[in-house]
């Protein structure tokens, strides 16, 4: 029984070791391919002229299009008149900036005819002002009231009951 226990003992390092073996011949096999591939297709890359290179010097730029269709912008922003018309049909642009033209905030883009807008504006003014002078017409009535109580409670009242 000893034998054979000798026996089963040799037989699994035998087996450990040719795996080992194994697995070291399938590394050096790789590394001679990786290394054989390596060296070929450096041969080519040199064969073929090295690296591109070019002597930069001024001259005309050549400007080509090969493709047709239209630029446009990535980030477009969309303005909208918000304006509201009275009476007419919309609200009449007097000037915008050319289709194109860089613009930062605060920039004038499109001027918009305000002659409407201005009239309405006066008319409110007027019927504001009116307003105003009423009021103070009012004001006046009553102050003027006020006092035409204190002297007729006072004076006249007082004068006609003591007769």
């Amino acid at each position: 029984m000893a034998q054979h226990a000798r026996y089963a003992q040799t037989r699994r390092n035998h087996r450990s070791g040719s795996t080992s073996l194994l697995i070291f011949g399938a590394l050096l096999l790789a590394g001679i391919t990786v290394g054989a591939v390596w060296y070929f297709v450096r041969d080519e890359a040199e064969t073929a002229g090295g690296p591109l290179v070019h002597v930069v010097a001024r001259g005309p730029f050549n400007h080509i299009v090969l493709e047709q269709g239209e630029v446009e912008s990535s980030s477009n922003i969309e303005i909208r008149c918000e304006v509201k018309s009275r009476n007419t049909s919309g609200t009449q642009i007097i000037s915008v900036l050319p289709e194109g033209t860089q613009v930062k905030k605060g920039d004038l883009i499109v001027k918009l005819d305000s002659s409407a807008l201005e009239r309405d504006r006066d008319q409110q003014q007027i019927v504001c002002n009116t307003s105003e002078a009423f009021m103070i017409q009012a004001k006046n009535n009553y102050e003027a009231s006020e006092i035409s109580k204190i002297e007729y409670l006072e004076g006249t009242y007082k004068q006609e009951e003591e007769l």
